[in-house]
């Protein structure tokens, strides 16, 4: 369902009408994939823990990495790949 006016420190996934979210939503449910919402907190966590291990991405980026670290009991004992995009510059909210 659209959202109208997302709004997240994800501002670069921020859509409320994304254009293959069908797509999205089929390839999760073939592949017997999971879907899992993560809050502004638990990304600027996920965020600020992998610029502690030399990986500096932007909010948007550290998303995927928030859903693996949410969801680590469900993905015990699997391999978990995890596309870190977005450089840290493009996108320093939070940053002190």
């Amino acid at each position: 369902m659209p959202i109208e006016n997302p709004i997240t420190v994800a501002s670069a996934i921020a859509c409320g009408a994304p254009i293959d979210g069908l797509l999205a939503l089929k390839a999760i449910r073939e592949s017997g994939g999971i879907c899992i919402r993560v809050t502004d907190e638990e990304i600027l966590r996920a965020r600020d823990e992998l610029g502690s291990n030399g990986v500096f991405v932007e909010p948007s980026g550290a998303v995927a990495f928030a859903g693996a670290r949410k969801t680590r009991d469900l993905l015990d004992q699997k391999t978990v790949v995890c596309i870190a995009t977005g450089h840290g510059l493009k996108d320093m909210y939070g940053i002190k």
